[in-house]
């Protein structure tokens, strides 16, 4: 079940390495598809862990949060706490799980969930090879807030990971070992 990750993320190493020497022009974005157990946050871990080994990040830090950690209670405040949790993640990576609930045509993200995406697409700009986001979440709804947001999202480089049984966890870290 994991051969088309350890597949995948040898890919992402050797596009890492052709860009260590201009990290700035690394577009390190993802957008990870799978059901809860499929190790989705481990393999954002391990993309931090090989962010940093090669050079393309300061640091291996991976913060983790949600559409609660970006959404605020009040007017104009969803923009500035999106900043603030993407600089909390500068020179690491910010994992987004259920990041679907952001988008208001998809479910109830609303015009506070739009207020974050744009504040994220901003700053997945801005901060192009100094952070990595990571928007994660299950694929049917995923792919909707994608086509929905397909103009601005374009930016974000796509991971299409296959459902990995709970099961696997261990094998994720022995994998994690092994491309170090």
């Amino acid at each position: 079940g994991l051969e088309s990750v350890k597949k995948e993320i040898k890919k992402m190493k050797a596009i890492f390495h052709k860009f260590k020497t201009t990290p700035d022009k690394a577009n390190l974005n993802m957008v990870f598809y799978g059901n809860p157990g499929t190790g989705k946050t481990e393999v954002a871990r391990i993309i931090a862990d090989i962010l940093h080994e090669e050079g393309l990040l300061p640091t291996n830090k991976c913060v983790e949060t949600d559409s609660s950690g970006l959404i605020a209670e009040y007017v104009g405040q969803t923009g500035p706490k999106t900043h603030e949790i993407v600089q909390k993640a500068m020179g690491g990576v910010l994992f987004i799980d259920e990041a679907y609930m952001l988008s208001s045509r998809t479910h109830k993200g609303g015009s506070f969930g739009e207020e974050a995406i744009t504040a994220l697409l901003k700053d997945m700009e801005d901060y192009r090879g100094k952070l990595c986001i990571i928007l994660a979440g299950y694929k049917e709804p995923m792919e909707k807030m994608m086509e929905i947001q397909q103009q601005k999202i374009r930016k974000a480089n796509y991971m299409l990971l296959k459902q990995v049984r709970r099961q696997y966890r261990s094998i994720l870290l022995e994998l994690e070992l092994k491309l170090m």
